[in-house]
Parts: C-alpha cells; structure tokens; sequence
C-alpha cells in the first residue's frame, strides 16, 4: 500500500489535501461489516479503515464481485488490484468530503455560504447536493451523504478508479 500511496499519481491527486498538513489522514484494520470505510472523527482528522477480513500475511487477499459505486470488478485481476480499487474508492470518498469540509470551513459553517464556496469553485449542485439537502437547507445525514455520494461517485468517478488501476498496472507490471 505504502508504494502504492508513493506512486500513484491518481491517488496522490485525490489525497492532496492532505499532503498539506492541514488535515489529517489515517489508515487502520478492523473487524467491521464493510470492505473499508471514511470516517471523520473531526474537521481536520480523516480515517480509512479496511476490513482485516480481507488481509492476510502477504497483504490484501481478496477480489470482490461488487461494489456500492457499481464498480465492473471483472476488471480486476489480482488482489493488488482489487486493493488500488479499494484504496482509490476510498480516497475519493476523502477527497469529497476534503473538498466540501474545506468549503465549510471558509464559510464557518453556514451552508448557505458554503454552497456558494463550492459553486464558485466550480462544484455541480448534484455536488453540493451531497452534502446540503435541497429540500430542508439543512447539513445531510450521514445516511443520506452516504447514498448520495456514492450515486455521484458511479455516476462520474468510475473512470478515476480505471485510470488509478491502469496506472498501477503500467507501474507494477
């Protein structure tokens, strides 16, 4: 993973954020229920967690058949691939919410001023939608951030995911 995170330029691009010190980011190994998760415990602390029923001695160990973006796993040939698929949903997972808590923080957490952070960046609605619910003008709930992103994540991310694993392939094979 450590070579990986070192090499892959798709995913030091989405990971920017937080070569900048300003935002903290973890990785760990738990007995959960998901492959691997993003959690925020805080503004500036961000955590990536991975299921240790999918690690063994020699590292990641097993290929899916699905995702929750609707990612073609068919494509996928070994388990280090299925890890840079993994590490590369999760970071775009990071990335987003980097992106919008960076927008709130400029804004001090009023969401109207937020949105307009993120429009005038050039974020979509669809985007912003993510984490403001049009229809209350309130934060979203985890539950429904969840939902969302990763609609928008198949929606117009699958193809980050692609380019991250052939340019592991071209690095590694």
């Amino acid at each position: 993973m450590v070579n990986i995170l070192k090499s892959n330029s798709v995913l030091k691009a989405l990971l920017s954020y937080f070569n900048n010190g300003v935002i903290h980011l973890t990785f760990d190994l738990a007995d959960m229920n998901s492959v691997a998760q993003t959690t925020y415990p805080s503004r500036d602390s961000f955590h990536i967690t991975f299921n240790e029923q999918f690690m063994d001695d020699e590292g990641w160990s097993k290929i899916l058949r699905h995702d929750n973006m609707n990612y073609d796993w068919s494509k996928v040939n070994s388990v280090d691939e299925a890890l840079v698929v993994t590490l590369t949903h999760e970071a775009i997972h990071a990335n987003h919410f980097a992106i919008f808590n960076d927008a709130r923080i400029q804004a001090e957490n009023k969401k109207f001023d937020t949105a307009y952070i993120l429009q005038q960046k050039g974020y979509s609605q669809e985007f912003i939608d993510i984490f403001i619910d049009k229809d209350t003008n309130e934060w979203t709930t985890n539950e429904q951030r969840d939902i969302s992103m990763h609609e928008y994540m198949n929606k117009y991310d699958l193809g980050v995911i692609d380019s991250a694993l052939e340019e592991y392939r071209n690095d590694y094979k």
